[in-house]
């Protein structure tokens, strides 16, 4: 036994381990009795007067009805602390995240309310576009509130802002083909929020210039993923830009 198991077990009031039997009732340790009937490694952790211990024990011939095994006993305590403490505040980060969310889909509705009752058409578009910005960005703090790290896979962005465009915008006498098709790619949440705004105005720009008038349509969305490049392209068969636009 080296000094730092001799000073883990002075805590629980051990002095002295060498002779002690590892199946009696002071150690208690009935994997090295497993370990040496098997020839398999064993692993457990315990919680003794405060103290986290991981006890691992390898036999020192692999083969069953081993004679001879080491026993590795490590304090996790400050380890294990430290986990729960980064689990609390991954906890702590997603529920912030949840609730901005919240906050935005409350301001949206309160935007959808707003639009309801205004009889003025262009106040009507202004209040949808702003209802669909919002809700785009709140699309961004629901994935960030699902996961654990940092950043989030912007295909299911994309896809819940596509999805969420095309229902509040486009006409019932629009007959719209569409096609989605995008890779997956983990990004920052800030750059993810840049990415929503745009999807979410070159969108808009589509449906509201581009069909303007007219009843039929092709709108697609592709997201490709090349190495450290990503491209992210919306076409459509619309109107097109005005002549002389510069």
């Amino acid at each position: 036994a080296n000094n730092t198991v001799k000073h883990i077990f002075s805590i629980f009031g051990i002095t002295d381990i060498i002779g002690k039997r590892v199946n009696g009732p002071k150690l208690n340790w009935p994997l090295i009795g497993m370990t040496l009937q098997t020839g398999t490694a064993e692993s457990k952790e315990m919680t003794e007067q405060g103290l986290r211990l991981l006890l691992r024990v390898i036999p020192v011939v692999s083969n069953p009805e081993a004679d001879l095994a080491i026993a590795v006993l490590t304090d996790v305590t400050a380890l294990r602390e430290k986990e729960e403490e980064l689990h609390i505040q991954s906890v702590i980060i997603k529920e912030i995240h949840h609730r901005v969310k919240n906050n935005l889909q409350t301001i949206a509705s309160l935007l959808r309310l707003q639009a309801r009752r205004t009889d003025s058409q262009e106040a009507k578009v202004i209040l949808r576009d702003a209802i669909n910005r919002v809700s785009s960005i709140a699309v961004v703090h629901e994935s960030l509130s699902k996961q654990d790290a940092g950043e989030i896979d912007l295909s299911a962005v994309i896809k819940d802002i596509y999805h969420g465009v095309l229902t509040s915008m486009v006409a019932p006498d629009l007959h719209l083909e569409t096609n989605f098709d995008v890779d997956k790619a983990m990004i920052s949440s800030d750059k993810a929020t840049s990415v929503a705004l745009i999807l979410n105005e070159l969108l808009q720009n589509a449906i509201d210039h581009g069909f303007s008038g007219k009843t039929k349509g092709r709108l697609d969305v592709t997201f490709r993923v090349k190495e450290k490049e990503a491209v992210l392209e919306i076409r459509d068969n619309g109107t097109g830009l005005p002549t002389g636009l510069d």
